[in-house]
């Protein structure tokens, strides 16, 4: 969810450092420095949130306080545009990625393949379901959860390729412009989708299980007369698992521990790490650009709802 884990952008965004300025004085510094180590403790604690919530364990502490000196009088740091990448931008990642991944010559070089608003959402609501059904929560219990999410993330009338920050007046599914609009804003944080994952929760989905491989097995045998292009997905996400985790290997051995848990599974930090990284791999694409193209894979009419359903896994 977009609030959990949001490394990519800090909260306190100072001056370019190669323009000129005066330094800060003595109150600006100390505010500063106690915000960097607030927002440092801030981000152990949502790793720590992710790891509990993958063992479906229940978080009894709270966040930490902001203990540090309050905002000086007139305080207002210069604020950088956003660099972080479009859904334009992603999709054009993923059409890097998915020729780079395919191992399996009988699998077509695949596009994202979307679907109108209604089928997204209606698919995506039969995931919920599913889910729910798996942890034995009434269809009226799934229905709630899901809408509160959806409430709370999107202001209840998101899209699903709807980004962090992005108006809400560019939601209407309908119009060609909005959705034109959407598509060519640079986000306040990579959040995406009516549960507003980030980047680098869509990577450790994607590498850390084969939960959605599976659900594309099971989706094949619902729907047998698109069994083939369903399976046909499976396949390239197989690849695409298989690329993404060998370039993540290679970054967890440069500081393994932080980067490996006890058990030897990647932590988050490993995850977001790996989506800020403008450093080319074996592939020459970036780890930023390779979790941008994962990322991609929420608009997909197939994957997208079952990878947005992973995040209600975590929270079931």
């Amino acid at each position: 969810m977009g609030k959990i884990d949001d490394h990519l952008e800090p909260p306190v965004k100072l001056a370019d450092a190669s323009a000129p300025k005066k330094p800060a004085d003595p109150v600006t510094q100390a505010y500063e420095a106690a915000q960097k180590a607030y927002h440092t403790d801030l981000d152990k604690y949502w790793s720590g949130v992710v790891a509990i919530k993958k063992q479906h364990q229940t978080v009894n502490d709270f966040p930490p306080d902001y203990a540090g000196p309050p905002k000086p009088a007139g305080y207002d740091p210069p604020k950088s545009p956003s660099t972080l990448p479009t859904v334009n931008d992603m999709l054009s990642d993923w059409n890097k990625l998915a020729p780079l991944a395919t191992v399996h010559s009988h699998i077509p070089r695949l596009t994202i393949d979307e679907s109108s608003e209604n089928a997204f959402k209606h698919a995506y609501a039969h995931e919920a379901l599913n889910v729910g059904a798996k942890y034995g929560l009434s269809r009226k219990q799934t229905e709630i959860t899901v809408e509160s999410i959806y409430n709370f993330e999107d202001a209840g009338t998101g899209t699903k390729d709807l980004l962090s920050s992005v108006p809400l007046r560019l939601t209407d599914p309908d119009n060609a412009q909005n959705e034109k609009a959407r598509r060519n804003i640079h986000p306040g944080s990579t959040a995406i989708g009516y549960n507003q994952l980030l980047m680098a929760t869509s990577m450790s989905f994607v590498d850390g299980s084969t939960a959605i491989n599976d659900r594309l097995k099971e989706l094949a045998k619902e729907e047998p007369a698109r069994a083939i292009a369903i399976n046909y997905k499976r396949a390239l996400l197989a690849d695409v698992q298989q690329t993404v985790h060998k370039e993540l290997a290679d970054l967890a051995k440069t500081d393994p521990g932080q980067y490996i848990d006890g058990n030897g599974k990647f932590t988050e930090p490993l995850y977001a790490a790996f989506s800020r990284s403008m450093v080319p791999t074996s592939n020459g694409m970036t780890g930023r650009q390779m979790t941008a193209a994962v990322q991609a894979l929420n608009l997909d009419r197939d994957i997208g709802p079952v990878l947005q359903a992973q995040q209600l896994d975590d929270l079931f």
